[in-house]
């Protein structure tokens, strides 16, 4: 009896160095574009891309603002971040829900690895993202409060 030959082909340890090194490349590649964004836009005060995104979108934070206005900014991101948390949270479980009223394992038992794995990390995408979101609208509160004048804490 033959042996059966590989469909698969095995990869050489040349390509596979290749393939690494483009790969550098290309993160490299837009660790600078990154970095000259940074370095033209000198105004930037923010590292994360939440920043980024508000700064496409043109929605820009007032300068020479009052501090109520700079404060109401401020909620207004933090709104928006517990607004967003809160839509993944849902998203999250309704993934869940479909996959187990559709038998999505049983129809397709080769994705039983994927779709427990995702499962399993979903769980801790829920509690992380509800945490944080829940997190958020307790800053919320309790900063309101304060500029209210109304002693959260005695």
């Amino acid at each position: 009896m033959k042996p059966r030959k590989n469909k698969i082909p095995m990869i050489s340890k040349v390509k596979l160095n290749r393939n690494i090194n483009n790969i550098k490349f290309y993160i490299y590649i837009i660790y600078n574009c990154i970095i000259n964004f940074v370095i033209k836009n000198k105004n930037l005060k923010h590292t994360f891309l939440f920043p980024f995104i508000l700064n496409y979108l043109d929605i820009k934070r007032p300068d020479n603002g009052e501090g109520l206005i700079e404060f109401s900014f401020d909620i207004f991101i933090l709104s928006l971040i517990c607004l967003l948390c809160f839509i993944n949270v849902i998203g999250y479980l309704i993934a869940i829900i479909l996959l187990n009223k559709y038998n999505i394992v049983e129809k397709y038992p080769k994705l039983k690895m994927f779709i427990n794995y995702y499962e399993k990390t979903t769980f801790f995408f829920v509690i992380f993202e509800g945490a944080m979101g829940f997190g958020f609208l307790l800053i919320i509160v309790i900063s309101s409060f304060l500029m209210l004048g109304v002693p959260f804490l005695k």
